[in-house]
């Protein structure tokens, strides 16, 4: 399933997250989803969104991968008890060292918070030749991407 967020929004703005959650229990409800292999991955604005969303929710995930996304969390939230949620979540950061859109030392910097701080399980990946635009065609071309997702399991 690929959402797209409603034009002028972001994954983390009003009730997207309970519209995303809804939509994720109604797939898996309706439709014959392993409820132990369900990934999470987003791109940009989406690996952004990705790592808002296993927050909320990191109990329905069996990992994440989340490319050319730096991470977020709130002003009303420490950033170790927003990562530290993903505690039991496995989590690979993929990003381009060009990328001048995103930035690839704030998405290192939450990953490795949430390994140091949280003991979470991490992987980190960043592609010396690639900006912004390259990193998600060269990710998930990548047949090691797939077999890690399938080594977790909720």
């Amino acid at each position: 399933v690929s959402p797209q967020v409603i034009p002028g929004q972001t994954w983390w703005s009003d009730d997207i997250q309970l519209i995303l959650g809804g939509l994720l229990d109604e797939i898996t409800a309706t439709y014959r989803v392993d409820a132990s292999r369900v990934y999470l991955t987003g791109v940009d604005m989406g690996g952004y969104g990705s790592w808002h969303l296993a927050t909320v929710y990191p109990e329905k995930f069996a990992a994440l991968v989340s490319i050319s996304g730096s991470g977020y969390w709130t002003v009303r939230t420490s950033r170790r008890d927003y990562l530290c949620r993903m505690k039991d979540l496995a989590v690979w950061a993929i990003h381009g060292a060009q990328d001048n859109i995103t930035d690839p030392e704030t998405a290192e910097a939450n990953l490795r918070a949430l390994g140091d701080s949280c003991r979470g399980e991490v992987k980190w990946t960043l592609y010396p030749d690639q900006g912004h635009l390259g990193t998600p065609a060269v990710a998930y071309r990548d047949p090691a991407l797939y077999t890690w997702m399938l080594e977790h399991t909720r």
